[in-house]
């Protein structure tokens, strides 16, 4: 029963899951040893609040991966422009201003993704530490 999340451990005490009387049992000392009681379901909520995050955080990937896809969005639309501004054919700037366009469009879209993948971190950082103080 250690092993078991404490959101685990409440739906086993409290019947949810249906086992028998000796993991409830085993799930109600548990809970005991963690100092959590049956009689106070606000922490323990809190306390699965918590770890659902925490996990969460570990799970998701973080904003990196969209860092990588902004930078390289900018110097991709940084080297079409050059392109464009070297190229003296008109196949070659017209093939130029499609991909500056085109990566400025991606980039966008990266920066906008960078900025909520951020936001949506800070507040579940944020959520984390208030729980830990109510705690």
């Amino acid at each position: 029963m250690k092993n078991k999340t404490t959101k685990e451990l409440f739906d086993i005490a409290t019947g949810s899951s249906h086992v028998d009387s000796n993991s409830k049992i085993a799930a109600l000392a548990e809970l005991e040893n963690r100092k959590l009681s049956l009689n106070d379901t606000a922490r323990i909520k809190s306390k699965i609040e918590l770890e659902d995050l925490i996990q969460g955080q570990r799970l998701r990937p973080d904003s990196e991966d969209v860092s990588i896809s902004l930078t390289a969005g900018i110097i991709t639309m940084l080297m079409t422009l050059i392109i464009l501004f070297i190229e003296k054919s008109i196949i070659g700037m017209v093939i130029a201003s499609i991909g500056f366009i085109a990566s400025s469009i991606l980039t966008t879209y990266n920066f906008f993704r960078f900025r909520k993948k951020k936001r949506i971190e800070s507040l579940r950082i944020e959520r984390i530490y208030e729980l830990i103080n109510e705690m």
